[in-house]
């Protein structure tokens, strides 16, 4: 997606919103290590290109995720343990629907638990209502690909809980 730029008070700033996927296969993949298929990115830049805000949402995914599915439990706790959150998307006929890792763990890697509990969202609600407002995915996270490795959020840098804000709606 081709970054939007945007001025506040005659300061020009660019938003990326981004998804890199992560190694699977091979020796020490990235996939094996942290649980996760990818990660999707927002980065926020300044006139001169620097970052002034990133933020990362490790993701893994599924095809007809039925469950209970324990290696899913073991990934799901393994993005957890790695970069404290994470995101289960199940790819259907029926669309793409999605939950926090956490709550895949609390039910038992089945998605008709996670369902049936009201964690279960369509894709698309969770990336643009929570992600994108911040309510979920880690601040400063960001996956390097030549190392294959998570920075480490906490020395990112101490910024404002929030600085992006989104609205949604529906055109007739």
């Amino acid at each position: 997606m081709d970054p939007v730029t945007f001025n506040i008070n005659g300061a020009r700033y660019e938003v990326s919103i981004s998804h890199t996927k992560l190694r699977g296969r091979g020796k020490n993949a990235p996939e094996k290590r942290f649980g996760a298929d990818g990660l999707f990115q927002i980065e926020m830049t300044d006139a001169e290109g620097r970052s002034i805000r990133r933020k990362g949402l490790p993701f893994q995914c599924k095809k007809r995720w039925s469950g209970p599915n324990q290696q899913l439990v073991k990934q799901c706790a393994d993005m957890e343990s790695e970069v404290g959150s994470g995101l289960v998307i199940d790819f259907s006929p029926n669309g793409y629907t999605a939950c926090m890792a956490v709550d895949a763990i609390q039910a038992g890697g089945s998605r008709r638990r996670a369902q049936v509990s009201g964690k279960m969202k369509q894709l698309g609600q969770t990336l643009a209502n929570d992600f994108l407002n911040c309510t979920i995915g880690q601040i400063g996270l960001f996956y390097d690909p030549e190392r294959e490795i998570f920075s480490n959020p906490r020395d990112y840098g101490s910024y404002p809980d929030h600085v992006l804000t989104t609205a949604i709606q529906r055109l007739r």
